[in-house]
C-alpha cells in the first residue's frame, strides 16, 4: 500500500505547488508579454477551429502554404478541441489553461523517471522539488538573469511563448524512462510505451524532440561498451520504426523539409538554408568514441550519459551567447533540458550520500535543510512569477489589436504587409491575408529576401533602398503596408529608414494609429490573378539575390503590367479558388500564390455562355515561386484552382494507419495467446 500512497502524495504535492506558482494562467485570455510567440499557437488553433475539417491550405500567411506544414499539431488541436467541448472558454484562454496544467505536471513525470532510476520515493520528490523551484543553472551564463528571477521554465513560457516546448518537457522524462527500459529489458511493452511517449513528444515540439534525440544517442553510446549491446539494436530498431509510424501522418517528407528550413533574407544564395547539426556531431561523437574505452570500467553508465547531455546543452547555449558558435539547432533553447538533467544527477548524489549516512535523524535533517534552501528562492521570486503570468488587462488597447481591427474593417481581402509583433498577432484576431506570419520556415525563400529588403533596405544599390522595397511590395501583391514608426507601441521595430515608403509614387496614408501608419499602395492589378504575356514569362530570368533590381523590375513589369488585362480571383473555400479571365493567343494566367505540387487547375472554356471544353491544365512555378498557368486556349475561361494533398502526405497517413493496425493486431494476438495458456 505504501508503494502507492507515498508516490501519490508526493505527485499531488508537486502538482499543487507548481500550480500555485503559475495560478494566474488560469484567468484571462491573452498574455501581457506581447513580444512572445504564443500568438502563433492561438492563430493556428483559430484556423483549425474555424475551418475543420477543410484544412488543406492556409491563405493568410506567407502568400499561402499547405496547412499541414504549420508546426507540430498537439497543442493547437488540443486548444481547438477544448474550445469545441467548452465553447464559453475562448481559444486564447485554453492556451493559458493547457500550458498551466502541463507546467504543473512536468515535475510529476520527472518524479517517475527519477523514481525508476533511484528506486527511492523521497529522493525523487526532493529532486523534482528542486527542479520545480530552483531558478535555473542557466543563470550562470552571463546576461541570462539572476537567481532572484523565476525558474527559466516560467520565463521562456511567458516572455518567449514557448508553450509547445513546456508541454514537450512533460513527455520527455517518460520517453527517457522507457528508452532506458528498452536498454535494460527490451520487451514489447517497453518498446510500445517508449514509442508512444516519443510520438507524443514529436507531435508537441521539435526542439524538445531534438533535445531528446541528443539524450538517447548519448545514453545508447554509454551502453555500447557492454558485451551484449548488439542484442539491443533490434529492439531499438523496432522502437524507432513504431515511433516514426505513429507520427508519419505529420512528419512526412515536406514537413521534415520545412522544419529544417531557415532563411537569412539577405542577398546571398537566394535566401533559405538548412539547420545543421554537423558541428555537434563532429565535435562530440569522436570524443565519446574515445571515451568508450574508459566507460567499460564505469558501473553507472546512466550518470555518465546524463552528465554528457547536461554539459552539451550548457556549452551549446554558452558558446552561442558568447561567440555565436552553433553546436545544435537553435542552441539557446536546450537549457530547460539541461536543468532536468541536473535534477537527475542531483538524485544520484542524494542516493550516494544516503547510503553512507547511517543515522536516520541526520538524513532527515539534511533533507529538511535542502528543501528549506530550495524554498528560499521562490519566497523571493513568487510575486514576480505571478506578475508576469497575469493576463493582459485589456488586449483591445494594444497596437496589435487596433491595427488588426482597422485592417478588418477597411480592407476587402487584399494582402497586407506587416512585420514584428503586428504580424505575429494579426491572424490571432482577424482573417486578413499577409506576407508574414508565425513560422518563417514555411516561407518561400524569395519572400524572406523580400521582407529583408522591405524592412531594412540594406545591401540595395546606393539610393535605391526605397525602390527596392517598392518593387518587392508590387511583386508580392501588397495593397496595404503597416509601417511602425519609432513612436509605435509595436515591440520589435523592424523597419529602418521608414521615410522610404512615404516617397513611393501614388502611396496613400489611410491612418496613423499612434505611430503605426497604414499606407494604401498603388497596384495596377490588385487581384491575386492576372493575365500575362507568355512571351514575357519566357524572358524572365531568375533573380541572383534580393537586390537584383534589374531582373526584379522585369518581373514586376511582367506581373503588374499597367496595360495588361486583369483576371478575377475569388476564394471559394479553404484551398479552392475560382479564376475568371478572357485570354488571347499569347496570354496565360499568373497567380500570386506560392506554387506547390499539390495545386491542380481545371479549366472550362466558354462559347456563347456555354461550356465547350473542360480539361486539366499544367501549373508551374515562376522565377520567384508563384503560380503560372498556361491554359493554351483563347476566349473566356474559368479556372478552378484547388489544392490537393501530395503523395508524401498520403504516404504518411498510410504509414500511421498501418502502424496502428499492426499494434492492434499484435496486442490482440498476444492477449489471445495469454488466454489460451490460462
Amino acid at each position: 500500500m505504501k508503494k502507492v500512497i507515498f508516490p501519490a502524495i508526493f505527485c499531488l504535492l508537486l502538482f499543487s505547488l507548481n500550480l500555485f506558482l503559475v495560478f494566474p494562467l488560469f484567468s484571462g485570455e491573452y498574455t501581457s508579454s506581447i513580444g512572445s510567440i504564443e500568438s502563433v499557437f492561438i492563430a493556428d488553433a483559430r484556423f483549425i477551429f474555424n475551418n475543420f475539417p477543410h484544412l488543406s491550405w492556409n491563405q493568410y500567411w506567407y502568400a499561402g502554404f499547405p496547412f499541414h506544414l504549420f508546426y507540430t499539431p498537439f497543442l493547437p488541436y488540443l486548444m481547438a478541441l477544448g474550445h469545441l467541448v467548452v465553447t464559453p472558454i475562448p481559444l486564447a484562454a485554453w492556451y493559458r489553461i493547457l500550458i498551466g496544467l502541463f507546467y504543473a505536471l512536468t515535475p510529476v513525470s520527472l518524479f517517475f523517471l527519477i523514481r525508476y532510476l533511484t528506486k527511492n520515493d523521497w529522493v525523487s520528490f526532493m529532486t523534482s522539488f528542486f527542479f520545480s523551484f530552483f531558478p535555473s543553472f542557466s543563470y550562470f551564463i552571463p546576461g541570462m538573469g539572476s537567481f532572484n528571477s523565476p525558474p527559466w521554465r516560467i520565463v521562456t513560457l511567458i516572455l518567449y511563448g514557448e508553450g509547445g516546448h513546456i508541454i514537450g518537457l512533460f513527455w520527455l522524462p517518460l520517453a527517457i524512462l522507457f528508452f532506458i527500459k528498452i536498454l535494460k529489458e527490451p520487451s514489447f511493452k517497453n518498446i510500445f510505451w517508449a514509442a508512444f511517449f516519443t510520438a507524443a513528444l514529436a507531435l508537441t515540439n521539435i526542439i524538445a524532440l531534438i533535445g531528446y534525440a541528443v539524450i538517447i544517442i548519448l545514453l545508447f553510446l554509454t551502453h555500447a561498451t557492454e558485451k551484449d549491446w548488439p542484442k539491443k539494436v533490434k529492439p531499438l530498431f523496432v522502437y524507432f520504426l513504431i515511433s516514426y509510424g505513429l507520427v508519419a501522418f505529420c512528419y512526412n517528407a515536406s514537413f521534415i523539409k520545412a522544419s529544417l528550413s531557415i532563411g537569412t533574407g539577405g542577398v546571398k544564395g537566394g535566401g533559405g538554408g538548412t539547420l545543421s547539426v554537423l558541428p555537434a556531431i563532429f565535435l562530440f561523437i569522436p570524443v565519446l568514441f574515445i571515451l568508450t574505452t574508459i566507460l567499460v570500467k564505469i558501473k553507472n553508465k546512466i550518470i555518465f550519459g546524463v552528465g554528457s547531455f547536461v554539459v552539451l546543452f550548457f556549452l551549446s547555449a554558452y558558446l552561442w551567447f558568447k561567440s555565436q558558435i552553433m553546436l545544435l539547432p537553435q542552441p539557446n533553447r536546450y537549457l530547460l533540458e539541461m536543468d532536468m538533467g541536473i535534477a537527475i544527477l542531483l538524485a544520484f548524489l542524494f542516493v550516494y550520500l544516503t547510503t553512507r549516512i547511517k543515522k536516520a535523524w541526520l538524513k532527515y535533517l539534511l533533507s529538511v535543510l535542502f528543501l528549506g534552501f530550495t524554498l528560499f528562492f521562490p519566497a523571493r521570486y513568487y510575486r514576480n512569477a505571478w506578475e508576469i503570468t497575469l493576463p493582459n488587462p485589456d488586449i483591445t488597447k494594444t497596437s496589435e489589436y487596433q491595427i488588426a481591427s482597422f485592417l478588418k474593417d477597411n480592407t476587402k481581402g487584399e494582402r497586407i504587409y506587416a512585420t514584428g509583433s503586428t504580424a505575429f498577432w494579426l491572424n490571432t484576431f482577424v482573417d486578413v491575408p499577409q506576407i508574414r506570419g508565425g513560422n518563417d520556415g514555411l516561407a518561400n525563400p524569395w519572400l524572406l529576401n523580400a521582407t529583408y529588403q522591405v524592412n531594412t533596405g540594406e545591401n540595395a544599390p546606393v539610393g535605391m533602398a526605397g525602390e527596392s522595397a517598392a518593387l518587392w511590395l508590387r511583386a508580392l501583391n501588397i495593397s496595404y503596408l503597416v509601417l511602425n514608426l519609432p513612436t509605435s507601441r509595436e515591440i520589435y521595430h523592424d523597419y529602418l529608414s521608414p521615410e522610404r515608403f512615404a516617397a513611393i509614387e501614388g502611396v496613400e496614408e489611410m491612418a496613423d494609429l499612434g505611430g503605426d501608419v497604414i499606407y494604401k499602395l498603388p497596384l495596377n492589378k490588385p487581384s491575386l490573378a492576372g493575365v500575362v504575356k507568355k512571351s514575357a514569362f519566357a524572358k524572365l530570368t531568375k533573380l541572383k539575390n534580393g537586390v537584383d533590381l534589374e531582373n526584379l523590375k522585369k518581373y514586376v513589369d511582367y506581373i503588374d503590367d499597367r496595360g495588361a488585362k486583369e483576371a478575377e480571383f475569388a476564394w471559394q473555400e479553404v484551398g479552392r479558388a475560382k479564376i475568371t479571365a478572357n485570354l488571347d493567343k499569347d496570354e496565360a494566367v499568373s497567380v500570386q500564390l506560392n506554387y506547390n505540387p499539390g495545386w491542380k487547375a481545371t479549366l472550362k472554356r466558354f462559347e456563347e455562355g456555354k461550356v465547350v471544353e473542360k480539361k486539366t491544365v499544367p501549373i508551374k512555378a515562376d522565377v520567384i515561386g508563384f503560380i503560372y498557368i498556361n491554359p493554351q486556349v483563347t476566349g473566356p475561361v474559368e479556372i478552378d484552382l484547388s489544392y490537393q494533398k501530395t503523395f508524401d502526405v498520403w504516404l504518411g497517413y498510410f504509414l500511421t494507419a498501418g502502424t496502428i493496425v499492426f499494434l492492434i493486431v499484435y496486442l490482440l494476438r498476444k492477449k489471445g495467446n495469454t488466454n489460451e495458456q490460462k
